[in-house]
């Protein structure tokens, strides 16, 4: 019994590391789903909730003017205002710098307009 389930064991194996692995350029799989260029107009600093158990946690949301997009243009256009949420370990840009950013997602219902979530500041000029 134990020669049978050795083979089959082997087989399946062997089927899993043939099988085609997934698209690694899907945003999804970690690549940043915007990329773009913007001017600081304002900085402010909330006290979000995410959840009961990490309670609230302070971020800044800047308010940004989009002079370049690199990636997700369907979504953000130059000269359109976004708002955008800093990681926490972010060093706050001053006010009309003009800066990359990436950024995994965006809220999918923020009312005033977009809100890009998790943004990367990637270099200020």
């Amino acid at each position: 019994m134990k020669q049978l389930i050795s083979p089959m064991a082997l087989a399946i194996c062997l089927s899993a590391c043939v099988a085609t692995p997934s698209n690694p350029s899907l945003p999804s799989d970690g690549e940043p789903e915007y990329v773009f260029t913007a001017t600081i107009q304002a900085a402010n600093r909330i006290n979000l909730g995410r959840g009961g158990a990490t309670g609230r946690m302070p971020i800044y949301r800047l308010t940004t003017t989009v002079q370049y997009v690199a990636r997700g243009d369907s979504y953000i256009q130059p000269a359109q205002s976004v708002a955008v949420e800093l990681l926490p370990d972010q060093i706050l840009p001053a006010q009309f710098q003009t800066c990359q950013f990436v950024a995994k997602e965006r809220h999918p219902a923020y009312a005033s307009g977009v809100l890009l979530l998790n943004a990367r500041i990637m270099g200020c000029r």
